[in-house]
């Protein structure tokens, strides 16, 4: 048997009957995931559908044949207007027993009691930190990655190959890792971390080009000064919070961040970490 299918008119009647928010008891949770401290979540509120058939009997709408005729988006429908609204992504439903008021589904979730309104704008502050510190954790995790397999290249090179060019008549590889190196130093004083510890390689490695001036450091130390470089950012970056992430980097005014508050630490980070990952690839073609 074909499924029935609502008319247009039909369809408004429906839903008209159904924007009475259904009884609290009526209304069913389903946990989709929660944070490792448990204080946020996502939710899925649903409705009991014997409070449909119940809700439109007597009625054209009612039966198992009719009801069988309505489609996901329809019952979808109904239960974001059960809920109070006909916006999915600002359904707002009181859990019946704890009496906390949930908002919005399938995103980061928050919990708190609906009395208190002071609470509910601090609720709405913890959803924008929380989705704000899994962009910090994805740029240190993609950091982490770009270094850790650059560490394991290096470490495989000798004093040799490092005086390989990347390609005939272009940089060496001696040269990459001190430039790199170089410009990650930039960074501590940048993202105000600490003072800079080799400010010494600036001129061999950022402002000359390859082999201008000779190197004023061995292999072993380079690889050092690369290690211990990375290693304090590293550490600094662990111990980031959201709002650290954000703040704005020393060589960007307050009055231009004012303006763009998109040039925070983040970006710088991001933005180096794409600067190694590539000449990490260089590094890569000419072994």
């Amino acid at each position: 048997m074909a499924a029935a299918k609502f008319t247009r008119a039909e369809r408004e009647k429906l839903f008209t009957q159904l924007e009475v928010p259904f009884d609290p008891a009526q209304i069913k949770w389903r946990v989709m995931r929660t944070s490792d401290d448990r204080c946020s979540g996502a939710i899925l509120p649903f409705a009991d559908p014997r409070a449909y058939t119940d809700r439109l009997a007597p009625g054209p709408f009612l039966g198992p044949e009719i009801v069988s005729g309505h489609t996901s988006r329809d019952f979808d429908e109904a239960i974001w207007l059960a809920a109070g609204t006909a916006t999915p992504s600002k359904v707002t439903a009181v859990h019946p027993a704890t009496g906390f008021c949930f908002q919005s589904c399938f995103c980061i979730l928050s919990l708190l009691p609906e009395s208190n309104r002071r609470n509910h704008d601090a609720q709405e502050r913890r959803v924008k930190v929380t989705n704000e510190g899994l962009l910090g954790v994805a740029a240190l995790n993609s950091w982490k990655l770009v270094i850790g397999r650059f560490d394991q290249n290096l470490a495989a090179l000798t004093d040799e190959q490092l005086q390989k060019q990347i390609a005939p008549g272009k940089n060496r590889l001696f040269y990459l890792v001190g430039h790199l190196t170089a410009v990650h130093d930039r960074m501590l004083p940048m993202l105000g971390i600490g003072e800079r510890l080799h400010p010494e390689l600036d001129e061999t490695y950022i402002t000359n080009p390859d082999r201008a001036l000779a190197d004023p450091v061995s292999a072993s130390d380079l690889k050092k000064a690369w290690t211990e470089v990375n290693k304090k950012l590293t550490d600094a970056f662990e111990k980031f919070t959201p709002a650290d992430w954000l703040e704005k980097h020393a060589a960007v005014s307050d009055e231009d961040f004012a303006k763009d508050p998109t040039r925070n630490r983040l970006a710088v980070v991001m933005s180096r970490t794409n600067h190694a990952s590539f000449h990490s690839g260089q590094a890569v073609l000419a072994k």
